[in-house]
């Protein structure tokens, strides 16, 4: 299994009590993919979405979740397709949640892969 050295243990530590308060709120619930990630983003030559496929980890949840394999820097741009079909769906708490998701998701691969690192000073300027 992986394992963290003490300062990045302490940075994830209260990076996850900064980000308690936002995700304890009651956010809505909607059928969500589970799995965006570019494998499953089918596009023409000119970048028009044409759909999202492989559904079979699709299922009911906060829609933050689907943030969790998207790059940080693409997430402006998913936010705005977001906020363009569904404005209210996200929530006041998203950039928090979304973090929440991905500091998560980290910290499984961590413990698969101990050469995988925990970006907390990313998901932090993300924050700002």
């Amino acid at each position: 299994t992986g394992h963290f050295c003490k300062d990045t243990a302490k940075e994830i530590s209260t990076l996850i009590t900064e980000l308690h308060p936002a995700v304890i709120e009651e956010s809505k619930v909607c059928f969500l993919h589970s799995d965006v990630k570019d494998m499953n983003i089918m596009c023409t030559r000119d970048d028009e979405l044409l759909a999202l496929i492989d559904w079979g980890d699709a299922g009911w949840g906060d829609p933050t979740f689907d943030f969790r394999q998207i790059p940080l820097q693409a997430i402006p741009y998913v936010l705005a397709g977001y906020r363009d079909v569904a404005p209210d769906l996200l929530g006041g708490t998203l950039k928090e949640r979304i973090i929440w998701d991905k500091l998560h998701y980290c910290i499984v691969q961590a413990l698969e892969n101990p050469s995988h690192s925990i970006p907390v000073d990313k998901f932090r300027r993300f924050l700002k």
